[in-house]
């Protein structure tokens, strides 16, 4: 009988960004053969490898795509097993990290198991029948390490804010509560991401009406614009106020549901507009 095994340590899992974004996970596989089910005297059977059937589920969503990038071969005897390094890798679309995401409450839960199939040259019974070993393991991806994970594969990655110089008075404060912002996306609360754009707002709002004639200047700059049409300057105050109103389903989550989606977008395009005008409001100065 065949014994195949995962080592009992913590697979080494590597992001990689790319098209098609992929995981590698590295493992230590140990093999033996403990003798049974072979006749006294019987010479001891050869068994060969014939194919791997890798699986892979991240929170319950299945990786369709794992393909043995390193480690046991076609033709290798179990002996070749023991202490070998193998590595897969796994390719994870923004589908399946979507699905991750929409299940995920902290901890990313890994269920890896490889279906081994052995063809077994017995000098008794050449023909014996195919035999099969199942390693697998199960472990979990702490938040954090998670949220690294999806950094590195650039998915749905922290916009940074950079405060303009001179720095506008009072900003810094709304930078401080879009980072408490990106926590929460990384923590999957949406409804606690959106309200601290909210509040960045807020902060901003106060900030930015200092300054408001010279920065509508600075925004229009030598435009000439188009008769009977908006401003650069008006166009951009409107979506701004688009932008600052959508914020407030955060606080109001009763009434509406906030979705990661939602997080996500009132994230990137607070952070974009706040940039924006926080740039042209000290070009005024």
């Amino acid at each position: 009988m065949i014994e195949i095994r995962f080592d009992g340590a913590q697979p080494t899992v590597v992001a990689r960004a790319g098209p098609i974004p992929s995981l590698r996970l590295k493992l230590i596989i140990r093999a033996s053969h403990d003798g049974r089910n072979v006749p006294p005297g019987t010479p001891a059977p050869q068994e060969l490898l014939l194919s791997l059937e890798p699986r892979l589920n991240l929170n319950g969503v299945a990786v369709p795509t794992v393909v043995l990038e390193s480690g046991p071969r076609f033709g290798d005897p179990p002996s070749n097993f023991v202490h070998q390094e193998a590595t897969w890798i796994a390719y994870v679309t923004h589908e399946v990290l979507h699905a991750i995401e929409d299940s995920r409450k902290d901890d990313v839960r890994v269920d890896f198991s490889c279906q081994m199939n052995f063809w077994s040259q017995n000098p008794e019974n050449p023909g014996r029948p195919l035999v099969s070993a199942y390693p697998g393991f199960q472990t979990k991806l702490s938040q954090r390490d998670w949220a690294d994970i999806l950094d590195q594969l650039g998915f749905h990655g922290a916009w940074v804010l950079e405060l303009p110089r001179p720095v506008v008075e009072g900003m810094a404060e709304a930078v401080k509560l879009l980072a408490s912002a990106w926590a929460r996306i990384e923590a999957n609360d949406a409804v606690g991401a959106v309200s601290e754009c909210r509040k960045a707002w807020d902060q901003a709002d106060r900030v930015l009406e200092v300054r408001a004639a010279e920065r509508d200047a600075a925004i229009d700059g030598l435009s000439k614009g188009e008769a009977d049409q908006p401003s650069k300057a008006e166009r951009i105050a409107e979506i701004r106020r688009s932008i600052d109103k959508f914020s407030q389903i955060g606080p109001h989550s009763d009434l509406y549901q906030v979705t990661m989606d939602d997080a996500l977008v009132e994230y990137r395009l607070t952070v974009s507009m706040l940039a924006y005008l926080g740039k042209m409001t000290s070009q005024s100065m």
